[in-house]
């Protein structure tokens, strides 16, 4: 049996035009922000990109991750402050961080938390920066079935 999939073979084309022309506008040499306390404020952090989460004794990268960067920063140091546990909202909504519990588990004291981010503004190109990040760091927070993800 033959499957016309000519209207998915154009929107697969019509994204993959989206996503070139959005990475033709990102630059290519790219600066990270200087590493400080996870707890302050962070210019840049509306941005769509990539980040690190570096624990300041070891001077070791943690996680690395990507997205829209403040969402993130905020979940993960939310359920931090949780005590490592889930978030539930009003409505009984869980929001959930594996890294935010495993910061707390490795060490409970926020101040020993640096963040460092990268404002890509394609989370196409974003996806695959994280991806080239993690095996090249092997952060001991990350897994590997959800890099680039």
């Amino acid at each position: 049996m033959r499957e016309n999939i000519t209207k998915t073979y154009l929107r697969a084309v019509k994204q993959v035009t989206k996503q070139m022309q959005e990475i033709k506008k990102v630059p290519r040499n790219l600066m990270w922000t200087n590493a400080k306390c996870i707890n302050q404020v962070h210019k840049g952090t509306g941005a769509i990109g990539v980040y690190k989460i570096i624990h300041r004794p070891s001077n070791k990268v943690m996680s690395i991750g990507q997205g829209n960067i403040g969402a993130r920063k905020a979940r993960h140091l939310g359920v931090f402050r949780n005590d490592g546990q889930t978030l539930i909202s009003k409505n009984g909504k869980p929001s959930g961080s594996v890294t935010g519990q495993k910061m707390f588990e490795f060490d409970s004291n926020e101040n020993n938390w640096d963040f460092s981010l990268l404002a890509v503004g394609s989370k196409f190109l974003s996806c695959f920066i994280e991806e080239d990040l993690q095996a090249k760091l092997r952060p001991a927070f990350n897994a590997d079935h959800m890099s680039g993800k």
